[in-house]
């Protein structure tokens, strides 16, 4: 990605503009009438020629850069990806006035897509008839979205053909990672307007519920946003009794915290794609120390290079000399016992089977240690980390850790911890630290955080996330590892 074309978009052009409007309030879904024939003379085709030309007059204003283009509007077969022909336009309108950020969208086929996130950040498939991608596009789109790309996909009128289709061929694009239904502390529900709940249309009945977005999450980011209800008919500002949608206000909202979630999360995005991975090198030290990423029933590998780079900061920042090596721990097997220290993460809810709460039980208790966050601070994760802990340990608690306890002050002294915004939002006097444990005759084995720390041992932004800012989260680690070391 050049700098050029990173500027192109993401300018801000404070100069007014004008949009294409779609139908008029009460217009149906449907494809627009066809355009009017446009004549041009033969010679009008051509390049216009060089100078001279008239010169501009002091006087007369300069035209305005034309805003940035922020989606793709993708064309689908026939008509059916044009049942709401100005929904782009009119969000985008709506949101450059909201937001105060002017932004445009065009419409092209896959074929003619060059799939680059730089020059279009946002690629929007909608319609009512089942959609299907070559492998070739297949490729492309998984490209797409993991060099920072977002993926926005509605089923017009909530129509289920399309629904089922991009849920399949959605699945063939990412078949190891799943689509999953947002939690409604997600960020999504939050970054502009604050959503809970909103009032949908199913025929001619209305109801309530909450907002019901599925996503792919690459790196802590949704990467590729579904809508199974409709939101484009809201969008483009019109209503009617067919199909299942949300209503027109409550569609605007979501949108506007679609575009502004994308915007927000489109740096990170490119970051991740570009991130730098530390290799360790052989013969740093007489011993090799295994690191365990701890592997569960949800997304246990959100911060993929969490760990590697605090392995670095490790040997950078301590006198530790050993070959610190990261492996993936499933709690069934017997590598598990290899690892002197576990680490454990995830955004959604999980559960442990029997023989791995018992497992992870006899490790614990044979001087293993465990170290868990909750990735973004999701509530999801520390619901279900809490209830599978008093499991494995059904006569001890995670107690609050003091800031004056071993771990927080072994090499790095904590007691003074800078978390981010959205943190200090809910906190504002918050600054010490808060990690809970469980200890076995007097050694910790195991340290939670309900605030992340992973996120910050990635080196990448992560947005109105619940965490620990990066300096303290490698600090925290470091001292968790040494800990482990010299117990």
């Amino acid at each position: 990605m050049t700098p050029r074309r990173t500027i192109k978009w993401m300018a801000v052009v404070a100069a007014a503009f004008s949009l294409l409007r779609g139908p008029a309030e009460g217009a149906s879904c449907g494809p627009p009438p066809p355009a009017a024939p446009h004549r041009i003379k033969g010679g009008e085709g051509f390049p216009p020629l060089p100078l001279p030309v008239t010169p501009m007059r002091r006087t007369e204003k300069k035209r305005p850069p034309s805003p940035p283009t922020l989606v793709i509007k993708v064309r689908l077969g026939a008509d059916d990806w044009t049942t709401d022909p100005g929904d782009m336009n009119r969000l985008l309108d709506l949101t450059s006035g909201t937001l105060e950020l002017p932004y445009t969208t065009r419409q092209l086929s896959l074929s003619e897509f060059d799939f680059d996130p730089s020059e279009s950040p946002i690629l929007y498939f909608t319609g009512h008839e089942a959609v299907t991608f070559s492998e070739n596009h297949r490729r492309k789109l998984r490209e797409y979205t993991i060099l920072g790309g977002t993926i926005w996909a509605d089923a017009c009128c909530g129509a289920k053909p399309f629904a089922d289709s991009f849920r399949r061929e959605v699945a063939a694009v990412f078949p190891d990672r799943p689509l999953s239904l947002l939690p409604l502390d997600h960020p999504l529900y939050s970054i502009y307007h604050r959503i809970g709940k909103v009032r949908y249309r199913k025929d001619k009945e209305y109801y309530t519920d909450m907002p019901k977005i599925e996503a792919i999450e690459i790196g802590c980011r949704a990467a590729v946003i579904f809508t199974p209800y409709d939101l484009s008919c809201g969008w483009d500002g019109h209503t009617h009794e067919e199909g299942e949608r949300v209503d027109v206000g409550d569609a605007q909202n979501l949108g506007t915290n679609m575009v502004a979630y994308a915007l927000a999360y489109y740096r990170s995005g490119l970051m991740f794609s570009q991130r730098v991975q530390y290799e360790k090198r052989e013969g740093v030290g007489d011993s090799d120390f295994f690191v365990g990423r701890l592997q569960h029933g949800g997304d246990w590998n959100s911060d993929m290079d969490g760990l590697q780079n605090l392995m670095f900061e490790v040997e950078k920042e301590t006198k530790v000399r050993v070959n610190f090596k990261v492996r993936d721990v499933d709690p069934l097997r017997s590598d598990l016992f290899s690892c002197p220290f576990l680490y454990m993460s995830g955004h959604g809810s999980f559960t442990l089977a029997e023989a791995e709460r018992s497992n992870l039980r006899e490790y614990l208790t044979r001087g293993g240690f465990l170290l868990a966050d909750s990735c973004c601070g999701r509530a999801a994760f520390d619901a279900s980390f809490r209830k599978e802990m008093s499991k494995v340990f059904a006569d001890r608690a995670l107690q609050v850790l003091p800031a004056n306890s071993e771990l927080c002050t072994i090499h790095y002294k904590l007691d003074s911890v800078a978390y981010s915004p959205r943190v200090m939002a809910l906190e504002p006097d918050k600054n010490e630290p808060s990690l809970e444990g469980i200890e076995i005759d007097g050694k910790l084995v195991v340290v939670y955080s309900k605030y992340d720390l992973g996120c910050g041992w990635e080196r990448i932004p992560h947005p109105y996330t619940l965490q620990v800012e990066m300096k303290d989260a490698f600090r925290f680690g470091i001292n968790a590892i040494i800990y482990t070391m010299t117990h």
